[in-house]
């Protein structure tokens, strides 16, 4: 991986229902810390570090080449995470058309010349950094979330933190129900 260029990311972004519902609980159960703002709430598949133009377009058309029917996953629980000080959306179980999803762009990843994560992939979305342990968690049901797509994105600094631009946005196969 080279150590300038362009700092990206492939993600899931949640619909705005389930948007709706983490909003909601995150102001009932008011947790310290830096909430991370709802347009930038995702699902990270792949962190990629910063890539130059050639490798990013490597992974732009190994990722067209990716073909994954869509899916359904069921946030059930939040989970503050003491290591690292942050609140996270969790997932019971991790639907296989995701993990799916997640090897064939890490296969993508390696095809491209660039460094797969090896720590177990866990689906979550970070709701708060540097948190405090919650003293409640909220337990009112999340809707299912319906994912049809995902993104390639780029972590652009700007003043005051990093803005998220989607550089390129893949629609999933028809979701099997």
């Amino acid at each position: 991986m080279t150590h300038s260029g362009r700092r990206m990311f492939f993600a899931l972004w949640p619909d705005p229902a389930l948007s709706a519902v983490i909003e909601r609980q995150l102001r009932n159960m008011q947790p310290s810390g830096r909430w991370v703002p709802a347009s930038k709430r995702h699902l990270t598949l792949h962190f990629l570090g910063n890539m130059s133009d050639s490798e990013r377009d490597c992974m732009l058309a190994a990722a067209t080449a990716i073909q994954v029917n869509g899916f359904s996953i069921l946030f059930d629980h939040f989970r503050f995470v003491k290591r690292s000080s942050m609140l996270w959306l969790c997932s019971e179980s991790t639907p296989p058309e995701l993990v799916n999803l997640v090897d064939k762009l890490g296969n993508a990843l390696a095809t491209c010349g660039i460094a797969v994560e090896t720590r177990r992939f866990t689906p979550h979305i970070t709701l708060v950094r540097k948190c405090a342990k919650p003293r409640m968690m909220d337990s009112t049901p999340m809707p299912v979330w319906c994912v049809n797509g995902f993104s390639l994105v780029e972590s652009i600094a700007r003043q005051g933190g990093f803005h998220y631009e989607i550089t390129r946005h893949w629609d999933l196969g028809i979701q099997k129900t």
